[in-house]
């Protein structure tokens, strides 16, 4: 049996997209970040707030997460 009031919600191609795009860009930083934290003594690379850095990268990932699952 069906529920009236069950709605099914389809995925547009565009927001597939973006979907698509959010994930890249989120990997494509998660590999910068291990790449900083594994060469940490390479004088270029000296970040002063690695962890400013590492918690905001996590924190955006899991926002990112919500609205997937909120909206």
């Amino acid at each position: 049996m069906s529920d009236p009031d069950y709605e099914v919600y389809n995925i547009s191609p565009g927001e597939w997209a973006v979907i698509g795009i959010g994930i890249v860009c989120h990997f494509i930083n998660l590999c910068g970040l291990v790449y900083v934290l594994y060469n940490r003594k390479y004088p270029p690379l000296r970040i002063k707030q690695l962890d400013v850095v590492t918690c905001n990268l996590i924190s955006n990932f899991f926002k990112f997460l919500l609205l997937l699952i909120y909206y």
